[in-house]
């Protein structure tokens, strides 16, 4: 059948991590046409680069593709092509994911490794340790002004600090995205069956706006005989975010002056957090998980693959690739809708990181280790347009192409959330996790107030550094 089909693909396309072996030149049988006759130019004579990664697992999986897949096959050809194009060995192995031994080996001096292939996390405390190269240093060859390549200005800003880009990831590649697809799921089986209103129709008409969102919160809720199906779970903290993105809100930007501005505490800010408090008050009896900041996104995805809400609002996108696509036989996903101070259609989402390719300070060849970065980002075979991605999602993930569309949408949207961005004790989050606590209570001035000076510390320290990160991009 065909949805389960789709399903087992999902599934068998997931999960992190890479294999450990030695890509020696020669082995391809066959080069890549995107080298074209630049390669031709540059014999790196059976040199070896050696290739780090925090997220190996031996025989299991390639960057974000398990093994004895399509992708994964795909991957794997793409190290042996590369290896071939340039005359060069290519060794990959594995390595621990602990930032402070990588950080010792690096400022120590030693040359473990030419390139390395990590988290979100491990990159940015590398980065702050001085141990990367920024990328500037070679845009003439990692040209970051491709999006299509290296996704949005927004979305590689989480790879950023003090205003340099220290890692790039191969946006192209599908599943390949940032630990962030924001989306709401809805289980149809469950919307037909109740009667409701089939939430695509908000799309076509133009309607998907927080007007709509307060009537399927309130509407999408039944209770047949002794069972309540609920109407959307939540962490309370992303939805709280992203209905301030949604409306506008930006923590840090220049105006058309090149003054630097920030929304924090603002009135489309403050007109998100009132929406918030008012909607998810007046509805708590109709919601599954209530607004502890402890909920993760595993306890929304459950909740609705066992039918117990007609949405999951969910912020990571392996849930929808790994549970939903499997489990559930009927659902669409849609953006988080824009506010009245919103731009419709620029649908919200939210950046907690992404894994990608950076260069050590200590690697000795870092243009040759940049060249190679450059063609190993470039798209995969048989995947080279949106249009095919658009094609393989409907096919294998969602059910239509405008659901993919949409998601593909949304994700070039994402914010970063500077998750990491630590005063101290404090890290943005907590203010968030606060600030979305008990909607309706008379605390929305009083939480503002206790952590405005340390979020406006970490505006200071982290965000508005990288406002430089435009330099990048022109």
């Amino acid at each position: 059948m065909k949805n389960t089909l789709k399903r087992i693909t999902a599934l068998l396309i997931s999960a992190i991590l890479m294999l450990s072996v030695l890509t020696a030149c020669g082995e391809a049988p066959t080069l890549i046409s995107f080298l074209g006759a630049s390669s031709d130019q540059i014999d790196y004579d059976g040199m070896k680069f050696v290739l780090a990664d925090t997220r190996s697992s031996e025989d299991e999986s390639l960057l974000v593709y398990k093994a004895n897949t399509n992708f994964y096959d795909l991957a794997l050809q793409r190290f042996a092509d590369v290896a071939e194009a340039f005359n060069c060995e290519i060794e990959r192995k594995y390595i621990s994911a602990d930032s402070k031994i990588i950080l010792a080996d690096i400022v120590g001096g030693a040359r473990k490794y030419d390139i390395l292939y990590t988290w979100h996390e491990p990159i940015q405390l590398l980065s702050r340790g001085k141990a990367l190269t920024p990328v500037y240093d070679y845009r003439d060859i990692v040209d970051l002004s491709d999006s299509d390549k290296y996704g949005t200005p927004t979305i590689q800003e989480a790879n950023a600090y003090g205003g340099e880009i220290y890692a790039v990831s191969p946006q192209s590649w599908l599943y390949n995205q940032p630990t962030a697809l924001d989306m709401i799921a809805f289980n149809l089986d469950l919307v037909e069956k109740y009667g409701k209103t089939n939430p695509r129709e908000f799309i076509e008409n133009g309607t998907w706006n927080w007007d709509a969102l307060e009537m399927v919160v309130s509407d999408y809720y039944v209770k047949d005989g002794d069972k309540e199906v609920y109407s959307i779970a939540f962490r309370a903290l992303d939805m709280l975010k992203l209905l301030c993105l949604g409306n506008g809100v930006k923590f840090t930007y220049k105006d058309s002056n090149g003054e630097l501005r920030s929304d924090f505490g603002g009135a489309n800010m403050l007109e998100a957090v009132n929406f918030y408090n008012r909607v998810f008050s007046e509805n708590a009896d109709k919601l599954p998980l209530k607004f502890s900041g402890e909920i993760d996104w595993g306890e929304v995805s459950d909740a609705f693959i066992i039918q117990q809400n007609t949405m999951a609002g969910l912020t990571t996108a392996s849930y929808i690739y790994n549970d939903i696509a499997y489990e559930v036989e009927n659902y669409v996903v849609m953006p988080f809708p824009t506010g009245p101070r919103g731009e419709y259609g620029v649908w919200p989402a939210i950046i907690e990181g992404m894994d990608g390719y950076t260069v050590p300070i200590t690697c000795e060849d870092k243009e040759a280790a940049f060249r190679l970065i450059a063609a190993f980002c470039e798209p995969l075979e048989g995947y080279e347009t949106e249009e095919s991605r658009i094609e393989f999602l409907a096919e294998n993930v969602v059910f239509d192409p405008i659901d993919a569309e949409i998601a593909l949408t949304a994700h070039k949207n994402g914010t970063y959330s500077y998750w990491k961005a630590d005063v101290g004790n404090f890290g943005p989050d907590l203010f968030w996790r606060k600030l979305a606590e008990n909607p309706g209570a008379d605390k929305t001035a009083r939480v503002i107030g206790q952590y405005e000076d340390k979020y406006n510390t970490a505006i200071a320290n982290y965000m508005t550094p990288n406002l430089e990160i435009d330099k990048y991009f022109n």
